[in-house]
């Protein structure tokens, strides 16, 4: 059986956090194969980090609402589809 994991991370103004996450999730048995970050600081602040890092096999993709929408909304943007490039 061919599982695929897809994550949904939410970030508010914590950049010097995500690569204790990024790492947390590389070390899963399951690695997600996408990973959308969102960043509810209004600043995009942690863009920079999240271009600087990494997870084996996983596809990330950084999302700056340009507002900050609380988890729920945050969490509600990352699940939305895309288009895929």
């Amino acid at each position: 059986m061919v599982t695929s994991v897809a994550a949904v991370l939410v970030t508010y103004r914590r950049p010097h956090l995500l690569p204790l996450a990024f790492e947390r999730l590389e070390a899963q048995g399951i690695r997600p194969r996408r990973l959308v970050v969102v960043d509810n600081d209004p600043e995009g602040g942690a863009g920079e980090t999240v271009a600087g890092l990494t997870i084996t096999g996983t596809d990330v993709e950084y999302v700056s609402p340009g507002d900050n929408l609380g988890p729920a909304g945050g969490f509600s943007l990352g699940m939305r589809p895309r288009g895929r490039e």
